[in-house]
């Protein structure tokens, strides 16, 4: 778990250098945000179409162009847009009931074309037969702006099941 972490932290480090070489730009603080309000409002979508399931959404907020997702729960999977909203309706698609809980959110726009946005949250997951699942979850997204608007191009999301 420790290497899948090293290998993930560094990942998001390659991105985030590769971002800035590729657009040195300096953002004034009233762009950084309005970048955040639109991330913000994009990721907010994203955050209730995984607590509705609602996968029509996800095809919105996701980037058609390119998009890599990593889910570490034990298993680690890299995947395309559609495979990662298959694995998501794999995973909760049993629950009758899910909610959701935000512990921390922060978006750091990188250029005026990027951001980077974590959070940490609480998810509860009721199924058919009254079963609860608890999950605390460690989220890592990048967002770029197309011109369909803020779109997500990347997920990390590791997950640990807790009592």
């Amino acid at each position: 778990m420790r290497k899948l972490r090293l290998v993930v932290s560094l990942v998001i480090l390659f991105c985030f250098l590769v971002a800035c070489r590729q657009q040195p730009s300096s953002l004034t603080d009233a762009h950084k945000e309005e970048i955040e309000k639109q991330v913000r409002q994009q990721w907010e979508l994203k955050f209730k179409a995984v607590a509705t399931l609602d996968l029509e959404s996800m095809e919105q907020i996701f980037s058609k162009n390119e998009f890599l997702g990593y889910a570490a729960d034990g298993n680690v999977t890299v995947t395309v847009r559609r495979v990662f909203m298959d694995l998501l309706r794999e995973a909760w698609g049993s629950q009758r009931e899910r909610h959701g809980e935000i512990l921390h959110l922060a978006i750091h726009p990188l250029a005026e074309d990027l951001a980077l946005v974590d959070y940490t949250a609480k998810w509860q997951g009721i199924d058919k037969d009254g079963h609860t699942q608890k999950l605390n979850a460690s989220v890592a997204m990048l967002y770029r702006k197309e011109r369909a608007g803020w779109k997500a191009i990347y997920e990390h999301e590791s997950t640990r099941e807790i009592d």
